[in-house]
């Protein structure tokens, strides 16, 4: 265990001005989470072939996966692959190739762009599909098309059954999209894939997500940038967003949280102003 990861929550149950409700929040939040393990596993096992996490902005859905798949034991790169921000048809293909293996995940992060090109819901509808499971992708690019799996030159087919399983992690429902066979196609994965909403409307379920994340999973740990911070700094961090959450006109976001994390970690004394700042315009 990290010497700066606090031990559980004894650290904020002292604190001067910990509302004794929020207990009762972050146990909801505790429970939340271990459904969110037991979702997972449920996908590696074969059980769900496609899983769909939805939520807002700074949820905690990626970091909650992220240690799903870890506390399951499977490696990054190895047992499970990431994709985000943009996927091409081929980028797509060649990942699920990858994870093609029972057993294997390929988590689509954030990756909103995928869900607007018609090749790539094609492609993955074929891999959600329970029944049978054949992606195929027919192009001139696939002609010839070699990957490296374990040291070795691997020459990519352009059909293949697919009996890995595969998580989309997403902020938008995106049920806005045009009607027409974009829309079509999305609702035939949408209807293929199990979901597992995490919603934090209110900012009593805000701070006990944010609570929850840094004393039990160690979230400030994981982050290079933030994990050098003390158990004492992170009483402040924790007291700070207390004091202060109600004012807030935005959603306390547990990126807003980190934020606010790596100022106390850059000025130790002189962070608050900033800080203020940040919740003010977020």
């Amino acid at each position: 265990m990290l010497k700066t990861k606090m031990r559980g929550l004894e650290r904020f149950l002292e604190m001067k001005g910990f509302r004794p409700q929020l207990k009762k929040r972050i146990e909801l939040v505790r429970n939340e989470y271990a459904l969110l393990d037991q979702f997972v596993q449920g996908l590696i096992s074969g059980t769900h072939k496609a899983g769909m996490i939805q939520g807002g902005p700074g949820t905690g859905k990626t970091e909650g996966v992220n240690q799903a798949l870890q506390n399951a034991g499977l490696i990054p790169g190895v047992s499970y692959l990431r994709m985000s921000s943009f996927a091409t048809p081929l980028a797509l293909f060649l990942q699920l190739y990858k994870t093609k293996d029972k057993g294997k995940i390929l988590v689509i992060d954030d990756c909103d762009s995928l869900f607007q090109d018609e090749s790539c819901l094609n492609i993955l509808k074929s891999a959600t599909d329970p029944r049978t499971s054949q992606v195929s992708w027919a192009t001139s690019r696939m002609k010839d098309l070699h990957i490296v799996e374990n040291g070795r030159e691997t020459l990519v087919p352009p059909v293949f059954k697919f009996e890995g399983s595969v998580v989309i992690i997403t902020n938008v429902s995106f049920d806005h999209l045009r009607k027409g066979r974009v829309q079509d196609h999305y609702n035939a994965i949408k209807d293929r894939c199990v979901l597992f909403p995490i919603e934090a409307e209110e900012k009593d379920t805000q701070l006990a997500r944010a609570i929850f994340m840094i004393a039990e999973r160690g979230m400030l740990q994981l982050d290079p940038r933030t994990a050098e911070i003390t158990p004492s700094q992170q009483q402040m961090l924790i007291g700070f967003v207390v004091k202060n959450v109600n004012w807030m006109r935005g959603n306390l976001s547990l990126r807003l949280v980190n934020t606010i994390a790596r100022e106390i970690v850059l000025k130790p004394r002189n962070w608050r102003s900033m800080a203020e700042r940040h919740m003010r315009h977020a």
